[in-house]
């Protein structure tokens, strides 16, 4: 596969992700699974942003501009998602607020993880040709 199809599906499954988890919906969305109640917060929105954080950038292996933008593109993805969804009338105001919590959340986690990403991504192969 070339670098751009990789890039660009790379992000699409990235932007989905945060889709499925953060962005509250009757269609896509981890609220429709069934037993989510057992998943703890923690889980929800520490360890899953997190862990979106740290792969991105691992596989991401373009410049440091592509990263960039496509790491910064996956919350504001979310954000939009959840404005376009509230200007459209499916949520209400009250719905806004709970959506928000839900996006707004994870992205401090979410920055950790790409932070963390990003130096793996430097640090592995001075560890490799060692």
């Amino acid at each position: 596969m070339n670098i751009e199809r990789r890039t660009i599906f790379t992000a699409l499954v990235a932007a989905l992700a945060w889709a499925f988890f953060f962005v509250p919906n009757a269609f896509f969305t981890l609220l429709n699974v069934q037993g989510n109640e057992r998943l703890a917060t923690v889980v929800l929105f520490a360890a899953v942003p997190a862990t979106l954080g740290i792969l991105l950038p691992l596989a991401l292996k373009r410049e440091r501009i592509t990263t960039a933008s496509v790491t910064i593109g996956v919350p504001v993805f979310g954000i939009t998602a959840i404005l376009t969804l509230w200007l459209t009338g499916y949520y209400s105001s009250e719905s806004l607020v709970g959506a928000w919590v839900s996006c707004l959340w994870p992205i401090p986690a979410y920055s950790l993880g790409v932070l963390l990403g990003v130096w793996l991504r430097a640090y592995l192969p001075r560890v490799a040709s060692s």
